[in-house]
């Protein structure tokens, strides 16, 4: 856990920190490396939680060998430390629940807007999306699989030219794929609720997403003015209906804390409005490359290739299979910061003990402490074993050490 968490800090830093070194290129550049980094941080997460799902829980017939660091009776401390160890997966799952919950409810409530809403003809050239008057203060592209453009009912009131830039606005969002690279983002932060950087970094890309799309409407055509124009007319629209059609899902094409930043760049005649098709593709690679770098950095020597080898039909004991046995122990060391904040508890690793009588493919199956865990690990990698046998043949047998800790 504490290698995933390393790597999406380091993702999400090396994206803010390039998209400062890149300020003065297109939004659209920048924006394809927040995204590129949010698919890399979902690609982590999912490679780990599938291989703790590999990885099988302990069974009865597992072997159990418990190791006593210092031989004392437990403190209240290990207590609280255990207990507080066996709370923070419920705290996390409480927590990405509820986020998960208000995302999928903002999908529903923008499917009953559109549902409800009444389709308004467009005569704007190649608009494939249907436009559909709804209750929102401004207008949202919304749906996934099928997009559609919600705009306020009063936008038939609106100039032909405000409703041109709204629709080119929305239509950009379409045509970049913002509502996936959207989810994306929102997905990691419903997982990494209690990571700053990582909401950091979705606010950083929801802000270039709409830079992007005011730049491709200007190189439609639009004068920087007139655009400008429509942006404020779309804020003079915000009242409040603003606070509930807010958790409607999908790209706003503006929201009260953008506008004077947006329109200060509307007339910035120095910037780089688009970067060619070339040079989005081979930034595309470069961050894509880095972030798989990244993401298969190997978290530790019991991830290399050998000890994996050793998982590969390791037995569990029963039905022939006996049990290895403990020939020499080291004793696992306490870390400073540990010792100091008193912890005590058990550290539960799950090892396949080889027929060479060592331990691999050591995994941490729960823990009171990340320091304590990395010296378990350390300690049990030199321990000597007598391996199981099977048919009086030495096997490859898989165990469940327990260490505990323990305070004078």
């Amino acid at each position: 856990m504490i290698v995933l968490l390393l790597k999406v800090t380091l993702l999400a830093s090396l994206a803010l920190a390039s998209d400062q070194l890149l300020s003065r290129r297109g939004a659209a550049l920048r924006h394809l490396l927040h995204a590129t980094a949010f698919l890399a941080i979902l690609l982590v997460t999912l490679t780990v939680a599938l291989g703790a799902r590999a990885t099988p829980l302990p069974v009865p017939g597992a072997v159990r060998i418990v190791v006593d660091a210092v031989q004392s009776p437990a403190l209240l401390g290990a207590r609280i430390g255990s207990a507080f160890s066996h709370w923070m997966p419920v705290l996390w799952l409480v927590g990405a629940l509820a986020f998960l919950v208000r995302l999928a409810l903002g999908h529903i409530l923008a499917t009953v807007m559109v549902q409800k809403g009444v389709r308004v003809c467009t005569a704007l050239e190649g608009m494939t999306v249907p436009v559909i008057e709804a209750d929102v203060p401004g207008p949202i592209v919304t749906g996934l699989l099928r997009p559609a453009i919600l705009v306020p009912r009063s936008a038939k009131e609106w100039p032909e030219t405000f409703l041109f830039a709204a629709y080119r606005h929305e239509m950009a969002h379409v045509e970049r794929l913002d509502l996936w690279t959207t989810l994306a983002g929102q997905l990691a932060c419903a997982i990494y609720w209690f990571h700053p950087l990582v909401w950091v970094l979705a606010r950083r890309m929801r802000t270039l997403q709409e830079l992007a799309c005011d730049d491709a409407v200007l190189s439609s055509g639009f004068a920087p003015v007139a655009y400008a124009e429509a942006l404020v007319a779309v804020a003079g629209q915000f009242t409040s209906t603003t606070l509930r059609t807010g958790k409607v899902q999908g790209c706003h094409m503006l929201t009260e804390k953008t506008l004077k930043s947006r329109i200060a760049r509307l007339v910035d005649g120095s910037l780089r409005r688009v970067d060619s098709a070339a040079t989005l593709r081979h930034a595309s690679m470069v961050f894509v490359a880095v972030a798989a770098c990244i993401g298969l950095a190997n978290a530790g020597p019991q991830q290399a290739s050998a000890d994996k080898a050793y998982a590969e039909g390791a037995l569990k004991v029963g039905n022939g299979v006996t049990p290895p046995k403990l020939l020499r122990k080291v004793d696992p060391k306490y870390t400073e910061d540990a010792r100091a904040a008193k912890i005590s508890g058990a550290v539960f690793l799950r090892v396949v003990v080889g027929t060479d009588g060592k331990a691999h493919d050591i995994n941490v199956i729960s823990t009171i402490d990340p320091g304590l865990s990395q010296k378990a690990v350390e300690a049990v990698q030199q321990w000597d074993f007598q391996p199981g046998q099977k048919n009086g043949q030495s096997v490859n047998v898989i165990a469940q050490i327990e260490v505990n800790f323990r305070l004078e």
